[in-house]
């Protein structure tokens, strides 16, 4: 079956799977970048202390946030490679390395240009696949919380629908064919029909076009087989005759010849 979601929700569904999409896209690139680095020996050319200021929303208090820039130089193949690096990263912590100018470089193979002064370790992949685990789990709550609404929606809405269903009575065809005929309507013989299971399903299809009928029960002239006669108002010989030629089209030869129709007397 086929869920559908309302318009928001769908809108949120969609931003969240592509947000998970191209994270996860970032997270296989740094991945590779990083099972891919080399290390080769650098120097630590010069460090500047900086500090920004920032008011926390919650508290509306200033902030001091002190982070350390380091430049630094390697070489690679008699060439020359600069680097920076800011050590206030929750992942790359500072090591004061700045306090050492001989330290290690990890640079990527392919484009030695590129280089980190450090390794990411399994807390570094961790905090990396973080927020693509946190929005898979909003998207399986949000997914979760909707279905649920919907399914107790669609139950409610089925008992709903259960109950004005008990509350309907069938339309006795029979009886008004009776009361017709008191009132001066003329019968005729419509039908005489061999097949227990085309009884009930001509039953259905007059009901559902409110066309009156009364059924009797008769036997074959060798009594091995007994059979059913339609009895309809002449007036709607018509309507009945249209509904039954839609029915035996589909119909194999065996069926057909256990349905006899009785034309209009001329």
């Amino acid at each position: 079956m086929t869920k559908v979601y309302k318009p928001n929700v769908i809108l949120l569904r969609a931003i969240i799977k592509i947000v998970i999409i191209l994270y996860s896209i970032y997270f296989v690139f740094i991945t590779i970048f990083n099972m891919t680095l080399k290390e080769t020996a650098g120097e630590i050319t010069s460090s500047y202390q900086h500090e920004s200021t920032t008011v926390n929303p919650y508290r509306r208090n200033k902030i001091t946030i002190k982070y350390t820039v380091l430049y630094y130089k390697y070489y690679l193949n008699e060439k020359r490679f600069f680097g920076e690096r800011y050590s206030n990263l929750l992942i790359s912590p500072n090591y004061k390395i700045e306090s050492y100018p001989n330290v290690l470089v990890y640079y990527c193979p392919l484009f030695p240009q590129y280089s980190v002064l450090f390794k990411g370790n399994v807390i570094y992949t961790f905090y990396n696949f973080l927020p693509i685990l946190m929005l898979i789990i909003i998207l399986f709550i949000l997914t979760k919380k909707y279905d649920l609404k919907t399914t107790k929606t669609k139950k409610e809405s089925s008992e709903k629908d259960e109950e004005i269903d008990d509350n309907i009575e069938p339309i006795d065809m029979e009886g008004i064919f009776i009361g017709e005929v008191k009132s001066g309507e003329k019968p005729m013989r419509f039908l005489d029909v061999l097949n227990p299971s085309s009884e009930i399903v001509i039953e259905s299809l007059f009901r559902s076009e409110q066309i009156p009928y009364m059924i009797k029960h008769s036997w074959t002239k060798t009594r091995n087989r007994k059979y059913r006669i339609f009895y309809i108002l002449e007036r709607d010989y018509k309507d009945a005759l249209f509904l039954m030629e839609e029915y035996v089209k589909n119909k194999d030869n065996d069926e057909r010849n256990d349905i006899t129709i009785h034309k209009y007397p001329s």
